[in-house]
């Protein structure tokens, strides 16, 4: 997963306890009254297209829903701007998400109810066609009737501010997070704007494997946020969090700046290796335009040894050491006289500066 916000939705929101806090934000809230949560469990399997995996991550839940058990679909839209094919695309996972289900129920003559919910991130609110109504292209509304129908959920970020976040039931580390995912990437000001949300840094750390979540949340916004945020941070928040906080971003700093020196040298070498291979090809060229030319230099001596021969008769060894120890030029210029003397020894003394006899 080398997208961070992936990491950081699936890391987080594969626990059922912060995955809950989103879903009752979320879903109907006579569907979460019926939905017996607390057997809410992770399922496998991911459906998004492998070609849209930078846009869109996913988690599968299930939980009874009455004498039934019914699956809750997660949908992350990580991308700046809201997808118009949504309803398409949701259409088509809900249906792979069923595939797998008759896999393991080959018997089934029912599906099993799928509420799927959409978590959107973007830069501006969400504004693209919601159903599949909205996507099919007729004039006729009675067409409709053919269209398939469903309902999904859309809890846009966009449009919360950082207290609407905090009002939500929601974990400390799951109120974190939408809050990066939300403002880490667009806001210049991250640090003074986390500063409300100290206690929640401090609950994060005091949780099982505290710092190393704190960690995860401080290595994402130093991928994603500008500049200078880390310094920021450990500025204004770390008097306010403690120690471990200060510590942590300090080392994420240090970290960071040590992946910038290795990425400058490891694109130093690869530019030296380039140069490198640039020469060798310059060079190589220049090899075969040199043996291109040799190789032609040795046709014409030859060319020339058999026209001696056919003109005045079996060249001696003196004469075919000259001609074939003769330049380019001067092995030219005596093909050219070749006709115009009598002799071996007249044509092998005419000189490039000459007069032709």
């Amino acid at each position: 997963m080398a997208n961070p916000h992936d990491r950081l939705f699936k890391s987080t929101f594969s626990d059922p306890m912060h995955a809950l806090g989103v879903l009752e934000a979320a879903l109907p809230g006579t569907l979460m009254q019926r939905l017996d949560v607390k057997d809410l469990r992770l399922e496998t399997g991911s459906f998004v297209d492998q070609a849209l995996t930078e846009r869109h991550s996913d988690l599968l839940y299930s939980a009874p829903l009455g004498d039934r058990r019914a699956l809750i679909y997660l949908l992350f839209e990580h991308q700046s701007r809201a997808d118009p094919m949504m309803p398409y695309r949701l259409l088509r996972y809900m249906t792979r998400i069923w595939e797998q289900w008759l896999k393991t129920h080959p018997r089934a003559r029912k599906l099993p109810a799928i509420a799927s919910v959409v978590l959107y991130h973007g830069a501006r609110p969400w504004h693209t066609p919601r159903t599949m109504a909205e996507l099919i292209d007729v004039d006729e509304p009675d067409a409709l009737l053919f269209v398939p129908s469903f309902y999904w959920s859309l809890d846009d970020l966009s449009v919360l501010t950082s207290d609407q976040l905090r009002r939500r039931s929601l974990t400390a580390l799951g109120g974190l997070v939408l809050n990066l995912l939300k403002n880490a990437a667009h806001v210049p000001d991250l640090a003074r704007h986390l500063v409300d949300w100290a206690d929640a840094f401090k609950q994060v750390i005091r949780a099982p494997n505290g710092l190393a979540t704190l960690e995860a949340l401080i290595r994402y916004i130093a991928q994603v946020s500008s500049p200078g945020t880390l310094d920021q941070l450990e500025e204004q928040l770390g008097p306010l969090v403690g120690e471990d906080f200060e510590e942590t971003v300090m080392t994420a700093a240090q970290e960071l700046i040590q992946r910038g020196r290795q990425q400058g040298r490891e694109e130093g070498r690869e530019e030296g290796r380039e140069e490198g291979r640039e020469e060798g090809r310059e060079e190589g060229l220049e090899e075969g335009i040199e043996k291109g030319i040799e190789k032609g230099i040795e046709k014409s001596r030859r060319a020339l040894l058999r026209l001696i021969h056919q003109r005045f008769g079996e060249p001696t060894p003196a004469t075919t050491t000259q001609v074939k120890t003769a330049d380019a030029d001067l092995v030219g210029h005596w093909i050219e006289n070749i006709l115009l003397v009598d002799s071996t020894e007249k044509l092998l003394a005419l000189r490039q500066d000459e007069p032709q006899p």
